[in-house]
Formats: structure tokens, C-alpha cells, sequence
């Protein structure tokens, strides 16, 4: 089974919170990532990266 893997973006763009999905989705608060990675946890992400929140 594939597994997609998303960071969960808040409205500043702050990863909140990591999903493993059985299908892909295009929802806009939701990023491909390519593994799961709890230290994405409150970084913001800029459209093409994850940066370290102020």
C-alpha cells in the first residue's frame, strides 16, 4: 500500500500537525512531504521549504 505522507499547515503557514494518507489530496493547507518528521512540528513553511519559526 502507498503511503502519503502531509504536514498540516495552520493559517500562517505553521506546520501543525503531521498525516499519513492513503491517497493523495490537493487540499491547500496540506504539504507533500517525503517522510514523517515530527521536527517539521511549528516550522513555517515558505511554498517551497520549511524555515525555522520566529
Amino acid at each position: 500500500m502507498i503511503v502519503y505522507i502531509y504536514a498540516q499547515l495552520d493559517e500562517q503557514n505553521i506546520c501543525v500537525g503531521l498525516s499519513r494518507l492513503s491517497g493523495v489530496t490537493d487540499l491547500p493547507y496540506m504539504v507533500l512531504i517525503e517522510e514523517f518528521n515530527p521536527d517539521l512540528l511549528g516550522k513555517q513553511w515558505d511554498g517551497e521549504k520549511f524555515l525555522d519559526s520566529a
